[in-house]
């Protein structure tokens, strides 16, 4: 048989790579593109995720509060620190791996503040409230001396600049903001108690 020479071998090769997308290969990209969340997008309304997502920060602190409140011994407070750090820890992971937010570090000081519950060990869960309230302190500072507007458009949820915010980034941003002053305050007080009981 006649060997192949180069020339014919690269066009055999151009003309095998030069294969076209099938339909489902096509169908699956569009899909996909039409999926992806766009960031430079202004949100009009509130999804399902979005009220869930809301709602989780006031309910979360409530419980907090209300647990924190009525502890009685060192045991009480271990066990919901137990609790917030899991919750909060799983929450932060789920930005992380799911949400693809590679800036959050929370679920760093959540996971060290749930150990150190877990084993009721005191110094170790000061310094890791201590942590948390840092975790929190310090996007605070940047966070609450934003407008609506600034803020909305830095978490992506849209540009506002030259038009009016809607109601609910106003409402969002309320309890976003709200959520770190709790927070803050309620990791204080569990460090405050904690030196009471141990």
């Amino acid at each position: 048989a006649a060997k192949r020479t180069p020339a014919k071998a690269e066009a055999t090769f151009t003309s095998t790579a030069r294969i076209k997308p099938t339909r489902s290969s096509r169908s699956f990209c569009s899909i996909l593109h039409k999926t992806r969340p766009r960031r430079d997008q202004d949100k009009t309304t509130m999804s399902l995720q979005d009220y869930v997502k809301t709602s989780l920060m006031p309910l979360s602190q409530a419980y907090g509060w209300y647990m924190l409140t009525n502890a009685t011994s060192d045991a009480d407070i271990y066990s919901l620190t137990m609790q917030l750090s899991a919750f909060y820890g799983g929450w932060a992971l789920l930005k992380v791996y799911v949400g693809g937010d590679k800036r959050e570090k929370g679920h760093i000081s959540m996971g060290i503040t749930f150990l150190s519950s877990l084993r009721q060990h005191y110094l170790a869960t000061m310094i890791a409230s201590g942590l948390v309230i840092a975790n929190y302190g310090l996007p605070a500072a940047m966070v609450l001396p934003m407008s609506d507007a600034k803020l909305a458009s830095v978490v992506g949820k849209g540009d506002f600049k030259d038009k009016p915010v809607p109601p609910f980034i106003k409402i969002w941003v309320l309890t976003f903001k709200t959520y770190f002053l709790s927070s803050i305050a309620l990791w204080g007080v569990v460090m405050y108690k904690l030196t009471q009981f141990s």
